[in-house]
């Protein structure tokens, strides 16, 4: 049963004439197209608005990811550089730790030819014999410092290489 044909049976006074019933059909009709009109309008809009929402959420989830793999590749890097630091801190004091060792090692021979030369003084030799033997300690003696003057100058290039490296490596992570 059409729509207009079930008003009549429930109005009988709005069935006047013909022409009424046509105005009030076509009444009836503009108020079902606006209200469908209207009802797609509001279910567009919801979407549009939906679809934004869901759009900035997703920006939101990218960003917040792109903001998350920045950090770590940060803390990534920094720990490399720190790791780098330490390995320069542990060269550096590896080479202090040599050169006390032969300064230690400079210093227990400086001792010995120090008992040697005591020994020589209070021994009674003869001159030759003595001659022979300062001769024989001066070679020792030079011998001795040039050996450790090698020694402190390749531990002090090595130090002077570890600290350039170190106020290298330093400047690069700051």
């Amino acid at each position: 049963m059409e729509f207009t044909t079930k008003l009549n049976l429930h109005f009988p006074h709005l069935r006047k004439s013909n022409s009424s019933n046509k105005k009030m059909s076509n009444l009836i009709n503009q108020l079902q197209t606006e209200l469908s009109n209207r009802h797609a309008t509001f279910v567009s809009q919801a979407v549009l608005s939906f679809n934004k929402h869901h759009d900035r959420v997703l920006q939101s989830y990218i960003i917040e990811g792109q903001a998350k793999e920045s950090i770590l590749q940060h803390y990534q890097d920094n720990q490399l550089k720190l790791q780098n630091i330490q390995k320069l801190y542990q060269d550096a004091s590896k080479t202090l730790f040599l050169l006390l060792s032969e300064y230690e090692q400079v210093s227990t021979e400086i001792h010995g030819l120090d008992i040697e030369e005591e020994k020589l003084s209070q021994e009674n030799c003869t001159l030759l014999d003595l001659e022979e033997r300062v001769n024989r300690f001066q070679v020792s003696v030079k011998n001795h410092s040039k050996a450790f003057q090698e020694k402190l100058k390749r531990s002090m290039e090595k130090l002077k290489s570890s600290e350039n490296s170190a106020q290298k490596t330093l400047l690069e992570n700051l």
